[in-house]
C-alpha cells in the first residue's frame, strides 16, 4: 500500500531497543538497504560538443534534437555528433513558415525518434522572424523527417477567423507519444497568459499526420500514460505544485485514440505521473496515487511536514523534500513497481533542494544551517545513502539519458559518456 503516515521509527531507518531484562541495549543496527548505486562519472572529454545557447534537448533511439536560444533545431546522431540537419526558425515549408515555439507543457516532445521531428507552422505574413496570420490562413503541424529534413506530412489544426490579434486563437503542441499528438487551440492570449482558456483540442496520428478526434472540453493535456490522456479543467494553465490550489479544477481522462472520457474527479490537480499511477492533489500536504486508466486510487503519499517538492524519474522513482520552518529536511520516496514508501534522511541541519531523478539516483543539492554559504550538490539513493559526496561535473545538467550526460558550461554544451 502507498499510504501510510511516516513515524519516526520509519524516517529514522533503524531498529529501536526497547528495553527489556537486559540493562545494555544492542548496538544500534541500521536496517537501511547498502547502496546498489555508484559515484556518477562521466568521461573526461566529450564525445561532441554543440555550440552556442542551448535552451532544449530531447532524446530517444539514439537521435538527439537541441533547440538554442533563437529556436533555431539541429538533429545529430546521439554518439557521434554527426548532424542529420538543422531547422532555421524562418524555414520556408512551401509556402508555410516553421513558427518557433516551445510551450514547455509537461509532456511535450518535439522528437519522435526514427519517424522524425514534431514542429508547428503558420501561414501568412513572415518576417524576421515571426508570422503574423491573417484571416482564412492556417496553422498546424508538420513531421520533419529524422533522415534528410524532408516534409513527411504536414496537417493544419485550424484555419484563423476574423477578430482582432488579442482573440486570435493559437494552435500549441501539448502532449506527444510515438503514436499520438495532441495540440491545443487556446484563446484569448493577453501578455503570455491565455485568460479564456482552452478552446477544443486536436489529435494527430503520428505516423500519417491523420487527424484523431477534436473535442472542446476545455480540457489542458498534461501527460500521457499508456492509451489514457491525463489533463485538467482549469481557467489558466493548470499548476503541478504539491500544496496549489485546487478548488474549481477537475481531472479528466481522455482515450487518447477516441477522445472520449474515461474518469474525472472534482477540486483536484495533477502533480505529476510514474509508471501507471498519477499523482494527485486536493491541495493537502499529501499526493493520492490513482491509477491513470481509471481513476482507482491505490494510496497516499503522506508526510506530518508540508510537502514541498516533487519529482519523478517518469518509471520507477518518486522523490518529495519536506519543509518544516521554510527548510527542507527529509525527502520522501515511493517505489512505484513495489509500491512501497521510503524515507531519505541525507543529514539535520541541512537545508535540501530536490533538483531531479534518474534510474533511483535523487539530485539534491544541500546547505549546512551553520554555514550557509557552503553549498554542494550531491546525489543519494532512494534510501538516502549518500552515493556522491560532491559532485563534480564540467558543467550544469541539462539531460541525462542511460548512458549519456548532456552537460552545459559558459563556452558550450557537451555530450559526455557516463562511465560505470
Amino acid at each position: 500500500m502507498l499510504g501510510v503516515a511516516v513515524v519516526a521509527a520509519a524516517v529514522a531507518g533503524v531498529l529501536v531497543w526497547r528495553g527489556g531484562d537486559n540493562p545494555h541495549p544492542p548496538p544500534r543496527v541500521d536496517a537501511r538497504p547498502a547502496p546498489t548505486l555508484q559515484p556518477l562519472r562521466v568521461a573526461e572529454k566529450p564525445l561532441w560538443t554543440e555550440p552556442g545557447d542551448v535552451v532544449w534537448v530531447e532524446e530517444q533511439d539514439g537521435l538527439m534534437l537541441f533547440a538554442h536560444s533563437g529556436l533555431e533545431l539541429t538533429l545529430y546522431d546521439a554518439t557521434t555528433g554527426t548532424p542529420r540537419w538543422t531547422l532555421g526558425k524562418m524555414h520556408d515549408f512551401g509556402g508555410f513558415m516553421y513558427s518557433p515555439r516551445l510551450w514547455g507543457a509537461p509532456d511535450e516532445r518535439h522528437l519522435v525518434g526514427q519517424e522524425g521531428v514534431l514542429v508547428q507552422y503558420d501561414q501568412g505574413d513572415c518576417h524576421a522572424g515571426f508570422c503574423e496570420p491573417s484571416p482564412g490562413h492556417e496553422s498546424g503541424l508538420v513531421l520533419v523527417s529524422a533522415t534528410d529534413g524532408s516534409i513527411v506530412w504536414r496537417t493544419p489544426a485550424l484555419t484563423f477567423p476574423e477578430g482582432p490579434l488579442r482573440e486570435r486563437p493559437e494552435p500549441m503542441l501539448q502532449v506527444v507519444d510515438d503514436r499520438v499528438a495532441v495540440v491545443s487551440v487556446l484563446t484569448g492570449l493577453v501578455g503570455s497568459v491565455y485568460d479564456k482558456g482552452i478552446q477544443r483540442n486536436v489529435a494527430f496520428d503520428v505516423r500519417t499526420g491523420a487527424k484523431l478526434w477534436e473535442g472542446a472540453d476545455g480540457v489542458w493535456p498534461m501527460w500521457i500514460v499508456g492509451d489514457t490522456m491525463l489533463g485538467v479543467v482549469s481557467a489558466r494553465f493548470p499548476s503541478t505544485w504539491v500544496n496549489g490550489e485546487a478548488t474549481g479544477a477537475t481531472i479528466v481522462a481522455t482515450n487518447l485514440h477516441t477522445g472520449e472520457k474515461q474518469w474525472e474527479r472534482a477540486d483536484s490537480r495533477l502533480v505529476m505521473v510514474a509508471g501507471d499511477l498519477a499523482l494527485i492533489t486536493d491541495g493537502a500536504p499529501r499526493l493520492t496515487a490513482v491509477t491513470a486508466d481509471d481513476g482507482r486510487e491505490v494510496g497516499s503519499l503522506d508526510h506530518t511536514d508540508r510537502m514541498a517538492d516533487c519529482r519523478t524519474d517518469r518509471t520507477t522513482l518518486v522523490a518529495c523534500s519536506s519543509k518544516s520552518d521554510g527548510r527542507a529536511h527529509d525527502i520522501v520516496t515511493f517505489d512505484v513497481k513495489r509500491r512501497k514508501l521510503g524515507t531519505a534522511t541525507p543529514g539535520k541541519q541541512t537545508v535540501l533542494t530536490l533538483d531531479s531523478v534518474r534510474g533511483g539516483r535523487l539530485w539534491v543539492t544541500g546547505r549546512q544551517a551553520r554555514d550557509p554559504g557552503e553549498d554542494r550538490a550531491y546525489t543519494i539513493d532512494s534510501a538516502g545513502n549518500e552515493i556522491d559526496r560532491k559532485l563534480d561535473l564540467p558543467g550544469d545538467i541539462l539531460l541525462l539519458t542511460e548512458d549519456k550526460a548532456v552537460l552545459r558550461n559558459e563556452d558550450a554544451t557537451g555530450v559526455y559518456e557516463i562511465l560505470d
